[in-house]
């Protein structure tokens, strides 16, 4: 099994830790890091109500604390910060932090992006809460053409 701990605890000040469970916020949290990855790779803004609407929905009053660890996790994780770029329509741009992009190549010059392979295991793992079995993450990955031992396919 591959493992993640926990990057974050709810901090009090943003919302009563009493009022949401641990897993239910988990789960909140690895679907709009999910969503925000895939606006990253799209390289498209997202913005709070887009997130609400799509992501949320019915749990609109968790949102400060549901994005504010989703940002933590993804620039801990993923090297990727989330900036406002609109404070009025608090709207969000997701920008590298470590020099990883979606666009960096493998050192052989294949196609495939090194932070995409990174971006996609690391949200297989927060999307399953924290574990995922060996098996789906090489399944996940053969399906972008990766084998075991290192080989692509073209």
């Amino acid at each position: 099994m591959i493992r993640m701990t926990e990057l974050s605890k709810p901090e009090e000040d943003l919302q009563d830790p009493e009022a949401l469970p641990q897993e239910a916020l988990n789960e909140m949290v690895a679907n709009l890091m999910k969503f925000l990855l895939f606006e990253y790779r799209a390289k498209e803004m997202a913005s709070e109500a887009e997130m609400l609407k799509k992501v949320l929905r019915d749990n609109k009053e968790h949102f400060s604390v549901v994005f504010s660890q989703a940002s933590e996790c993804l620039q801990l994780v993923c090297g990727v910060e989330v900036k406002e770029v609109d404070p009025r329509e608090h709207i969000y741009i997701m920008v590298p932090t470590l020099g990883l992009t979606c666009d960096a190549m493998l050192s052989s010059g294949k196609s495939m992006p090194k932070a995409c392979l990174l971006v996609l295991v690391l949200s297989l793992i927060m999307q399953n809460g924290d574990c995922t079995p060996r098996e789906d993450v090489w399944g996940a990955l053969s399906k972008w053409g990766c084998l075991s031992g290192g080989s692509t396919v073209s």
